[in-house]
This record gives structure tokens, sequence and C-alpha cells, in this order.
């Protein structure tokens, strides 16, 4: 309802009722997982427990730590996330919620993973010795 319309309203009527649509809460997704399969990536997933989100805030923490740090948002509908370029053997804690024009939802439980150990290079042969028999 227009500045407009409610002035037309009033010259019609001694109460004008407006009444606003709410959205419909957006809720958090559930059956989260933090997985590592190297030592620079953690793939995330997650149940989508929302029909209109715009997408999924993906948030990740030095694990124990306070403080955030935004990671991604996701396209509508995603239910998986891989975060790549991590530190190697470092536990890290994800969060993630639901995101639309009307708000955020609440986040989801964290998830925490543990990247690998970085591979040990192959010895680096300096010398070579040649055997004939």
């Amino acid at each position: 309802v227009t500045a407009t319309e409610v002035t037309a309203l009033r010259a019609n009527a001694d109460i004008v009722l407006v009444e606003v649509q709410a959205g419909t809460a957006l809720t958090a997704p559930s059956d989260f997982t933090a997985s590592a399969v190297s030592s620079s990536q953690i793939n995330l997933a997650w149940t989508d427990n929302t029909s209109d989100e715009t997408g999924f805030e993906i948030e990740r923490s030095p694990a124990g730590a306070e403080t955030w740090s935004a990671v991604v948002t996701t396209a509508a509908n995603a239910t998986s996330y891989n975060n790549t370029g991590l530190d190697p053997e470092t536990e890290y804690d994800y969060r993630i919620r639901a995101v639309n024009a009307g708000g955020n939802g609440s986040w989801s439980s964290t998830a925490t993973a543990t990247t690998d150990a970085a591979a040990s290079g192959s010895p680096i042969l300096d010398r070579a010795i040649l055997l004939r028999y």
C-alpha cells in the first residue's frame, strides 16, 4: 500500500487497516557435516529445510575461537560446498544459515573437521651410482 492509497482510503473511512504479510521464517539447515578430504580441503554437506531461501551463508572459525569469517554464500537449494585453500593439520569450525531478501535464518549447529597432514615430498637424490654387471 502506497502513501497515496492510504490517503485515499482515509478520505473514505474512519479506520484504515493495513495488512502486511510477513515472510515465513527460514529454517536452519540440518544434518550439517564437515569432512576433511585432503590437507587443504574440507567438504561440507547439509539438508536444505527451507523452500524460499536465496542461498546459504557459510562461516568458518579456527576451532574454539569466538570470531567467525564469511566463507561463501551459496546458490539457492545447494546442499554441499567444498572449502579449499586451507592450512594443513588445522581444525576448523563451520556454521551455516539460510538467507533471503526477508532476512536470515538461525545458525545451524557447528560442524568441525581437521585438515589432513601435508603430504611429505619425495626424497631428493643428489647423487647417482651407476651399477654395471
